[in-house]
């Protein structure tokens, strides 16, 4: 037998197959499609910060859910398909500026009796979403807010 035989194309050594001894050279090989492929073709990206546009994209998608999933609420005898809004929880809240602010110890029901025999002092109807907005007159937002009163639980 010999060492060599020849072919019409090439020569092939007695040890190696046709695959081995083509896959070490750089020429395409018929054993996978895919692989050739990737060679001859470069990767091409993306122009721009695919990195902060990637970041935004996913930041509206969290808040948007989040907004979804807290905007509602199963309350007393509602089912998962009768939601309640939370503003239509929630009643309207009134800031009043004559209080100090101090915490007081008397029973929340006997201060309700009082205010209400006392004469109504400056008293002004917001909505929960417009509590820390200043009020009409003050250039400082407000940071700092007491509530008192029943808390309905």
């Amino acid at each position: 037998m010999e060492d060599t035989q020849k072919s019409t194309d090439q020569e092939f050594s007695p040890g190696c197959s046709s695959v081995q001894q083509k896959r070490s050279e750089a020429e395409p090989s018929c054993v996978s499609v895919r692989s050739d492929w990737s060679m001859h073709h470069s990767v091409k990206f993306k122009s721009g910060d695919t990195k902060t546009d990637l970041r935004h994209e996913v930041l509206n998608r969290f808040r948007s859910n989040l907004l979804k999933k807290f905007e509602h609420l199963y309350e007393g005898t509602a089912t998962q398909g009768n939601p309640t809004l939370l503003n239509e929880i929630y009643t309207e809240l009134y800031i009043t500026e004559s209080e100090s602010g101090e915490i007081s110890n008397e029973h929340e029901v006997r201060q309700i009796e009082t205010q209400s025999r006392r004469a109504a002092t400056e008293d002004t109807a917001i909505k929960c979403s417009d509590i820390f907005r200043p009020l009409p007159g003050q250039d400082k937002a407000i940071r700092t807010v007491l509530t008192k009163g029943v808390t309905g639980i």
